[in-house]
């Protein structure tokens, strides 16, 4: 790796890019040279679950604009007025400038309405930015409805009804949440994913740990990047993905973008065979990919790592020495000399990896593997 990072002459092949191991180093020199070697015009997107910054500086070197957005719903200050008026109109205006499904759209408006609805009937007016995080769980919705009824301040009849409504749009709050924050971009200068400018770059900061939001994020993100990609613009799209991540959502992503070749793919990981793969293959994650970079790993994850370079037979030699010790059998020189023995050599056939556990384990280099012809070079 010292000599991926030292000599600037040694060039990657362009492609999609998969980088594990404990060399954080190796993904910075990974992620430059894409910097470098991009089109003009290229979008870039970050999708940071470890919340370290890493991506920041080497982006605002190669672009004018760099928003840094957090995935999360203490960030939507503008969204709401202080009063709630025009707050949910807003987001409608929103959700139809979306390639939502009509079926999904729809059913975030009624979780919406229907949030706007309890927070009017306990008396606290229209749905503001306070009102919303009070009510925004299945938990909270459930037990503003209950305390309703137990004051009496909603009917039977309204109560049965209202309660319907929450039981079919409670699956919709995560989504709906996601829906949001993706109208989050630095102040609301862009409101959309669809707006977000040519040419700039955006960080996304998620939730370091594996939740159900952070799945919801990337395949709410899916349907945008998709419609990016399609229409041709090039695009840079990054994982600073840790241990912890939604993996089978990020996997059905990178398969949708595997033949845009406008786009440009980074995952990195500190060990990807330690990954909550979700009951995903990690071998045919890697496959998603043109290139895997790997550094030195440790312990499982090393004899998986040697495993995928094959293994080779080794002729293995074995020398056995007979001795004639009767008295008379030799003559003195001969005994002086040690010519009253025999030595036999045998070979023994022994599987034996390409590339030992053991040089894994105490690697300072990188070993570039390249997913599709299976060849590998040492960096």
């Amino acid at each position: 790796m010292k000599n991926m990072i030292d000599q600037p002459h040694i060039s990657l092949p362009m492609g999609s890019y998969l980088v594990s191991g404990s060399h954080f180093a190796m993904a910075e020199v990974v992620f430059q040279r894409m910097l470098s070697q991009k089109a003009p015009n290229t979008t870039a997107m970050v999708l940071d679950f470890v919340q370290a910054g890493d991506f920041l500086s080497p982006l605002q070197k190669f672009f004018s604009t760099v928003c840094c957005i957090r995935a999360g719903c203490e960030d939507y200050n503008s969204l709401f007025s202080e009063d709630g008026t025009d707050s949910i109109d807003r987001i409608f205006r929103y959700f139809e400038q979306t390639n939502l499904e009509e079926d999904d759209r729809n059913g975030m408006k009624r979780c919406l309405q229907a949030l706007e609805e309890l927070s009017i009937l306990q008396g606290n007016g229209r749905l503001t930015k306070e009102n919303y995080l009070r009510l925004h769980t299945a938990n909270a919705m459930m037990s503003a409805l209950q305390t309703l009824q137990i004051q009496g301040r909603i009917s039977p009849f309204h109560a049965e009804e209202l309660h319907a409504t929450l039981m079919q749009t409670a699956k919709h709050l995560i989504p709906l949440e996601n829906a949001i924050a993706a109208m989050r971009y630095s102040g609301n200068v862009v409101q959309s994913m669809t707006d977000l400018p040519v040419g700039s770059a955006v960080i996304f900061s998620a939730n370091p740990t594996v939740t159900a939001q952070n799945t919801q994020l990337i395949r709410q993100l899916k349907t945008d990047i998709l419609c990016r990609a399609k229409r041709g613009e090039p695009l840079l799209l990054i994982f600073h993905a840790g241990i912890y991540n939604p993996i089978s959502a990020i996997t059905d992503l990178i398969a949708g973008l595997q033949y845009q070749p406008n786009v440009t793919v980074l995952y990195v990981s500190p060990d990807i065979f330690c990954t909550a793969t979700e009951g995903e293959s990690v071998e045919r994650f890697l496959n998603l990919f043109d290139y895997n970079l790997f550094s030195r790993h440790g312990g499982k994850s090393a004899q998986q790592v040697s495993a995928l370079f094959g293994e080779r037979i080794v002729s293995m030699a074995s020398n056995a020495e007979t001795k004639d010790l009767r008295l008379f059998s030799a003559t003195i020189p001969d005994l002086l000399l040690h010519r009253n023995r025999t030595v036999t050599t045998t070979y023994t056939p022994t599987i034996r990896p390409y590339v030992p556990v053991e040089w894994i384990l105490q690697m300072e280099t990188a070993i570039l593997y390249d997913t599709r012809t299976k060849e590998y070079f040492i960096l």
